[in-house]
């Protein structure tokens, strides 16, 4: 079900948790997501509309983006574009090749188009051959790293729409324009002002600054660890996990945290000690021969 986006009326919006994003996305709607500095308009890629499309390219950038699975950029056959510097930390970081679809649409730069391109990047049973390269969709590769950690907003927005949408995961986001400063994106003021306008769910993300107990992940201090969605292997597969290179699945999540693929070490576990090694004091027979034919 996908909700209106009309404008409604104005009573002020607080900033909520990652499990009433996860909730809002799951109803077909679209979210605000703060995270480090960037606040971007988030939807499910997999149940992207035309609707949705247009109030993101109308209220963001314009600049969509769709985040996937690093597995997911592979299958598909879409490169990541060399950047001029590879630092994490860059808004460029982990984009690929730019695409279309390669039917079911005309220019390509439509709300229809882009939505019909999100769901295609979404669809689990996409080929290489359905798209078409330059276009004018940005996907986002995001490393099983980056997911666990949430270092990316890109990152933070896939595991929020992995939770509502599993089958069809992907996440279509953009930076939002600013509303008081129309030159400049937007900040959390204008998140506020926007969400407060179509009533819209404020999320905030996790701050890879600051960390929290809650086995290695960070948090904001105002938004604690959600246990909602924490989710823990089956029973049965959780001595089995050194060779398995696929992420598993649970039809009830209940972890914002370890929604990740489990094979990955968790940051708190105990390293073994590095061994250190003596130098040895057996002198080498260079050393011994010269002596012996000095006396």
């Amino acid at each position: 079900m996908t909700t209106s986006l009309a404008p409604r009326a104005a009573h002020y919006r607080s900033w909520s948790a990652i499990a009433a994003g996860s909730r809002a996305l799951a109803a077909g709607e679209l979210i605000i997501l703060s995270h480090h500095r960037r606040v971007v308009l988030v939807g499910c890629a997999g149940a992207a509309t035309t609707e949705q499309m247009a109030f993101l390219i109308r209220h963001t950038t314009g600049f969509l983006q769709v985040a996937l699975h690093e597995r997911t950029c592979d299958r598909l056959v879409l490169p990541e574009a060399t950047p001029t510097v590879r630092a994490i930390s860059t808004l460029g970081h982990g984009q690929c090749v730019t695409v279309d679809a390669a039917a079911g649409i005309t220019t390509g730069i439509s709300g229809t188009d882009r939505a019909r391109t999100a769901r295609i990047l979404a669809d689990p049973t996409t080929e290489p051959s359905d798209l078409t390269r330059p276009g004018h969709l940005i996907p986002v590769r995001v490393t099983p790293i980056e997911f666990r950690t949430r270092l990316t907003t890109a990152s933070v927005a896939r595991a929020l729409t992995d939770t509502a949408e599993s089958h069809y995961s992907g996440a279509v986001f953009a930076d939002l324009d600013g509303i008081a400063d129309p030159t400049d994106v937007g900040d959390r003021d204008d998140a506020e002002i926007l969400a407060d306008r179509y009533g819209l769910t404020l999320v905030a993300g996790p701050d890879p600054r600051t960390p929290s107990a809650d086995q290695g992940v960070h948090t904001t201090g105002a938004v604690p660890a959600c246990p909602e969605l924490r989710r823990s292997p089956p029973a049965a597969e959780k001595h089995h996990t050194t060779h398995r290179r696929e992420q598993w699945t649970s039809p009830a999540p209940n972890s914002w945290t370890e929604c990740t693929p489990w094979y990955l070490p968790s940051p708190n576990a105990r390293r073994r000690p590095r061994r250190t090694v003596l130098p040895s004091t057996r002198r080498s027979p260079t050393s011994s021969t010269r002596e012996s034919w000095r006396r």
